[in-house]
């Protein structure tokens, strides 16, 4: 069970995606990467083509679960960018932005990723075609079960560090300067 408070949840995320399709797309050449943090890390593709997977968003269910704490079910939607030189595939055998795609959905649909339910296809849609490049955009959904945590739990996680080895338990806390 997920909490709203899980800091990395979402770059872990992106980050089982592309291990889950690093090795099956490396085989017709390309390379799977999450998105960077910045755009002087973002290489466009060269000789290979380039799978970028992002978190783009979560929806939240209006029916809450529960009144204290609040629990609802966080629908995520994970945005897949395929780009290539080749829309269907290349002239010595390397896989095309279709090929790609349907590599992708093989792979991700039903697939389970971390801390998740199973995931369903959401939109294909072509992007652009610029500088010789063709671009689409894949996204695939998830859904977890998101939970509140109490205030006093949240604090303690942030002042408050106990070590437990089963059979003496031992607090210290965390100095914030």
């Amino acid at each position: 069970m997920a909490t709203l408070t899980d800091f990395e949840f979402y770059e872990d995320l992106e980050q089982d995606i592309v291990s889950r399709l690093e090795a099956p797309l490396n085989s017709i050449d390309f390379n799977v990467v999450p998105l960077p943090d910045t755009e002087s890390k973002f290489d466009k593709p060269q000789r290979q083509g380039l799978v970028t997977v992002t978190y783009r968003g979560s929806d939240y269910a209006d029916d809450l679960r529960t009144t204290d704490p609040v629990a609802q079910e966080e629908t995520i939607t994970i945005e897949l960018t395929v780009e290539s030189k080749f829309r269907r595939n290349g002239p010595q055998g390397q896989g095309g932005v279709l090929s790609a795609i349907l590599l992708i959905r093989s792979l991700l649909l039903g697939y389970r990723p971390l801390d998740c339910k199973k995931m369903w296809g959401g939109q294909q849609d072509f992007d652009s075609y610029d500088d010789r490049l063709w671009a689409y955009g894949v996204t695939f959904q998830t859904s977890r079960l998101a939970v509140e945590k109490p205030e006093d739990v949240v604090e303690d996680l942030l002042t408050n560090i106990t070590v437990d080895d089963g059979t003496t338990a031992e607090s210290f806390d965390v100095n914030n300067s």
